[in-house]
């Protein structure tokens, strides 16, 4: 038996989804429209932003501005990603599909709210509404049949320097994650003769293919995979977000039987992961994703919708990654993949990709230096995803009582 009590979340919050706004509203500067990827994001909730006519927001949407300490929940495409808004999101308005919470009361304090939304009663909620399966999206009418549980103010104040602490760390290793993805760039941008376009000069006679020593797609079993605790992890397009980055927590997988018969697909560290098929018609999208020093698990295989990837001798993996993840090379990647009815970036298109002109000298350097870069992000990636863990196993038990908040220290 749940040691508090669940009570009705419209008691206890105050919420309310941002406005569904045009583009032709949009504007160069002005208000922030904060949209999913600044909830997402590990730098700053303004990244993905689009801007409004002040005047207008006046007009139209002022109720709708944000507060320090607000807490932002997505509702559809990535469902329940949680973030809190700091300075840099005051007076900004939140784009449809984020909704708004604050206290109703005084018995839900401010800062417990991002653990009563990221609650496994809480998600368990979503999952039984259906939310999140045929219907990508949930809302204020979802919510207004749900409910929280509220401990005592000070079980509140003790479970949160329980369970911030770990948010803290795994705040901190994503934050180090992004800064390290930025400056593995910057290195890269260093090393490369721009013009002045800020754009490479290509080689004239190699090809990414020439550069190769590996472009394979793996396989799964007829009937598709399923998540699972059973079997070999099998890495699809979900999977794929960057090095250390992944918002999966429960991985699909394939019989060890059926893993033991593929030739190809089976993971190796420092593997570079490119989902090959993605987006929406006409609309290419590529993802990039790096394997390796436990992330995001020890073992695992690649559906056919990934490519693996290596490179030949003296092009270190951790080189062939942020070349991949170049803007450069994602503007050629989108433009080979786009066109076609459903996207997606074939084997020949991929090894037909330009490759910038690196000096012996250049490439000695990056081989130096980018490979820690990479490592580092690997096993930060590794670390936080333990921390989330123990952090969803811990949170539950502190709710429902099986662990007194008395009896935890960090």
């Amino acid at each position: 038996m749940a040691e508090w009590p669940e009570v009705p979340l419209p008691e206890v919050l105050d919420f309310r989804e941002g406005p569904g706004i045009l583009a032709k509203d949009f504007r160069d500067s002005g208000v922030p429209l904060i949209r999913l990827a600044g909830v997402k994001s590990a730098v700053s909730i303004l990244h993905g932003c689009n801007y409004l006519d002040p005047d207008m927001v006046a007009r139209k949407w002022n109720h709708f501005r944000l507060k320090v300490g607000d807490v932002l929940l997505s509702t559809s495409a990535s469902l329940g990603e949680v973030t809190v808004v700091g300075d840099s999101g005051v007076d900004a308005v939140p784009y449809t599909g984020l909704i708004r919470f604050r206290p109703a009361d005084d018995r839900m304090l401010a800062s417990f709210i991002p653990i009563a939304l990221t609650s496994q009663s809480f998600k368990q909620q979503i999952q039984a509404m259906g939310a999140g399966s045929v219907l990508k999206h949930f809302g204020p009418l979802h919510l207004r049949q749900m409910t929280v549980q509220v401990p005592p103010i000070e079980d509140q104040r003790r479970i949160m320097d329980v369970i911030g602490a770990l948010d803290r760390k795994i705040e901190s290793d994503r934050r180090v994650i992004a800064k390290l993805e930025q400056l593995g760039a910057a290195i890269l941008e260093s090393a490369l003769d721009l013009d002045r376009y800020a754009l490479p000069r290509w080689m004239s006679d190699r090809r990414l293919g020439d550069v190769l020593a590996v472009l394979e797609t793996g396989s799964r079993p007829k009937g598709g995979v399923t998540a699972s605790r059973e079997g070999v992890v099998s890495l699809g397009a979900e999977n794929i977000q960057s090095a250390g980055v992944s918002s999966v927590e429960a991985f699909k997988r394939v019989p060890a039987t059926f893993a033991a018969t593929m030739r190809r697909g089976h993971l190796q560290d420092e593997d570079v992961l490119v989902y090959k098929d993605g987006g929406k018609p006409g609309n290419f999208i590529p993802h990039v994703s790096a394997f390796g020093h436990g992330f995001p698990v020890a073992e695992a295989t690649i559906n056919e919708h990934v490519y693996r990837v290596r490179g030949v001798d003296g092009l270190s993996q951790a080189v062939l990654y942020w070349l991949l993840r170049s803007r450069w090379l994602d503007r050629e990647m989108r433009k080979r993949g786009t066109g076609v009815a459903i996207p997606g970036l074939n084997s020949t298109n991929f090894r037909d990709l330009p490759v910038p002109e690196l000096q012996d000298l250049s490439l000695d350097r990056l081989n130096a230096s980018l490979p820690a870069l990479l490592a580092a992000m690997l096993r930060i990636g590794t670390e936080s995803d333990r921390l989330k863990s123990l952090r969803t196993s811990l949170l539950p038990a502190l709710l429902d009582g099986r662990v007194r908040v008395r009896e935890v220290s960090l």
